[in-house]
């Protein structure tokens, strides 16, 4: 993984809603298949980004639904 993507309690879980992880997996994706635009993306076992606290999850949840709102309107180039 890219340094600094996940940093201190993000990398140990092995799973993160950031927004900058959000971001950073999805360029990272579109650069691996090719494309300008992604079809589909799945917020893999979101419960374990914030286990046992359903309010921060469901922020998280909707801060990762932001940047991928935000990268269905980002020009193609």
């Amino acid at each position: 993984m890219h340094a600094s993507v996940l940093i201190g309690d993000l990398a140990a879980t092995g799973h993160s809603l950031a927004p900058q992880y959000v971001r950073w997996q999805t360029g990272r994706n579109r650069e691996q298949l090719g494309r300008e635009k992604l079809d589909l993306v799945l917020l893999h076992n979101p419960e374990r980004a914030h286990a046992g606290d359903r309010p921060a999850l469901h922020r998280a949840i909707l801060e990762a639904f932001v940047v991928l709102e935000e990268e269905v309107w980002r020009p193609c180039t």
